[in-house]
Parts: C-alpha cells; sequence; structure tokens
C-alpha cells in the first residue's frame, strides 16, 4: 500500500455575518500527526464558506489536490519536526484567513512481521513458506513494504535468504525436534525510503508432529 495515510481533518467554522446557527466540532491535537515519506490524506471542510474557494497554504509541507477526489495530499519536507496548514477562502475580491492547525512530523509507525497467516509472537506452521511485513487492520495507513533479506534462527543454527519465500530455510526448519521458539530477523524497505531491522519470534511444533496432523486432518 501508492501508499496513502488517512490522517483526516476537519476544520469547522462559524462565519457570525452570515447569520448561521452557531456550529461545534471537537478535534484531538494529540493526533494531529503527518508521516515523513508518505502521502498523508487530508480531508478540509469549512461551513458557510459564502461560495469562495477553499485554498490551503502549507509551512513545511507541500500540498497538491488530485483530480476527482474529495481529499487532498501533504507531504512533509523530511526536515522540520512541527510544520502547519493554514485554510483561506478566497475569491476575485479577496482573501480570508480561515484557521491554522500545527502538525507534528514523525515517521511512520513499525510494522509487524507475518509468518503465514501467524503475527509476530505467535504460533506458526513450520511448513508455511511465506513471509510478509504489513500493518494490522488496526492501522489505517495505505503503505506497501518490502523484505530486502531474511534470516532464520533456530536453536542457535541460522540460515538467510531474500524476499518473502522461506524455502531455502526448509532443512533447517525439519531439525526442529520439540516445541520450541523461531525468530526471523528482517530487513524492510518501506515507501518512505527507510530501512528498518524487523524481529519477530513464533512458537512452533516440531515438522514431524505438525505434518501427521495435517494428514490426520484432510484424511
Amino acid at each position: 500500500m501508492k501508499t496513502l495515510l488517512f490522517a483526516i481533518c476537519f476544520i469547522t467554522l462559524t462565519l457570525n455575518s452570515f447569520g448561521q446557527l452557531p456550529t461545534a466540532a471537537i478535534e484531538s491535537p494529540e493526533l494531529n500527526i503527518l508521516y515523513r515519506g508518505y502521502e498523508n490524506k487530508i480531508i478540509p471542510a469549512v461551513l458557510n464558506s459564502n461560495d469562495r474557494e477553499m485554498l490551503l497554504i502549507g509551512k513545511g509541507v507541500t500540498i497538491t489536490k488530485p483530480e476527482g477526489v474529495e481529499y487532498y495530499i501533504a507531504k512533509t519536507n523530511n526536515r522540520d519536526r512541527v510544520v502547519s496548514i493554514s485554510v483561506n477562502l478566497i475569491d476575485k475580491f479577496d482573501t480570508l484567513f480561515v484557521r491554522e492547525i500545527q502538525y507534528r512530523v514523525s515517521n511512520l509507525p513499525d510494522p509487524y512481521l507475518y509468518w503465514g497467516d501467524a503475527r509476530q509472537d505467535g504460533n506458526a506452521d513450520l511448513h508455511e513458506k511465506n513471509i510478509d511485513v504489513k500493518y494490522p487492520h488496526e492501522i489505517p495507513l495505505m503503505c506497501t513494504f518490502k523484505i530486502v533479506n531474511w534470516e532464520v534462527i533456530v536453536n542457535e543454527k541460522s540460515i538467510s535468504g531474500k524476499g518473502n519465500d522461506l524455502s531455502k530455510a526448509e532443512a533447517l526448519l525439519k531439525s526442529v525436534k520439540t516445541t520450541t521458539t523461531v525468530t526471523i530477523k528482517m530487513t524492510v524497505k518501506s515507501t518512505d525510503g527507510i530501512l528498518r531491522m524487523r524481529q519477530g519470534t513464533w512458537n512452533v511444533n516440531p515438522w514431524e508432529i505438525t505434518e501427521e496432523s495435517k494428514v490426520k486432518l484432510f484424511h
């Protein structure tokens, strides 16, 4: 996940001069975050704009508006720790400043490692050859990750490989004779261009026991 962030900014304004009923908005300033190297989505909303066009101006952040969508894309310059976005209303006669909001700038959160369907710190199947790196459902960021290389460690023995396929580690995994813990270290590259060293552990049953259970299950 071209990757997208759903950092949604709702800005509500009441212009008393238009005689509208009061409106209110509740925000959580602690969650005002933009991520480095990421296409952050923002959706501004202004009530009672009197048909004026909205103009967003960023300090330390570049703002673009893709065609055919309601959101804007905000990308930070990767240097500042705090940036700001101001909302303005414009027409052919004047520009009206509405509000400025500050955002903390942070690296993307670290992803979770998966061995098959098993997330790190869970129970895995030794026969599963696929590994993956991604965000769980509770982190709604559209970001993709590439596994540059990996290392499987079992009882102080290890083997290394590249990509998402653990086939090269099959002989080592077959050596597991008792219930044990397997460690997998990965070098991961994400959309923001940062290389991350990630490590996960999984509990596994011996190869033979897992194979026997599969035979019983399907026969």
